[in-house]
């Protein structure tokens, strides 16, 4: 039996005239894995990151130096970045502004609703087809960064033993659902 291959975001674009809303244009192991030269050479010129399970392990504000790195070189190549988090605590999200070291907006009502991506792309202000969405939730981060046309990239989750096993759950089956035909990586072009 043959298989049918993979469409990259791209090439579904072409063919339909629209993204599909819950298929990333890129799919990386880490942060530290997104290719900040090319992102940039692409034109793209801010990053939006969830937090929670993309930036630091869920509910834990202990950011990584490989992180925060990635972050501080992502600045030096001249990208405006934010977060933008469901949190709800505003000392939690002041811990996450110190420790991430950039400016974490509160999604309210919760994403993937479209009002909290606005008040991080008013932030921003750069057009939305010049910022990417990072973050580990297809039916949040990827959902709404699409719903803008901005250019998505889904991380896999930083482990945490403090993640609900519910969402973890629900992670899993967004995964097979929505992403049973993963999009190309760049090289695959």
């Amino acid at each position: 039996m043959q298989t049918k291959p993979s469409l990259s975001q791209a090439a579904i674009r072409e063919l339909t005239g629209q993204k599909r809303l819950y298929l990333p244009d890129e799919i990386c192991r880490s942060v530290q894995d997104i290719d900040i030269e090319r992102l940039a050479a692409n034109g793209y010129k801010a990053i939006i990151f969830d937090v929670d399970a993309t930036l630091i392990p869920h509910h834990i504000p202990q950011v990584t130096s490989e992180v925060y790195g990635h972050l501080r070189r992502a600045e030096e190549r001249g990208f405006k970045i934010c977060a933008l988090s469901n949190a709800t605590d505003p000392e939690r999200v002041k811990s996450l502004e110190d420790a991430l070291g950039m400016k974490v907006m509160v999604a309210r009502p919760k994403k993937p609703n479209t009002q909290g991506f606005m008040q991080a792309i008013d932030y921003m202000s750069v057009p939305t087809n010049q910022i990417v969405m990072v973050g580990d939730r297809v039916s949040t981060d990827i959902l709404g960064g699409n719903q803008w046309e901005m250019y998505t990239i889904l991380v896999d989750p930083i482990p945490s033993e403090a993640e609900p096993w519910p969402l973890t759950a629900i992670r899993l089956q967004e995964r097979y659902t929505h992403l049973t035909e993963r999009p190309l990586k760049p090289e695959e072009f």
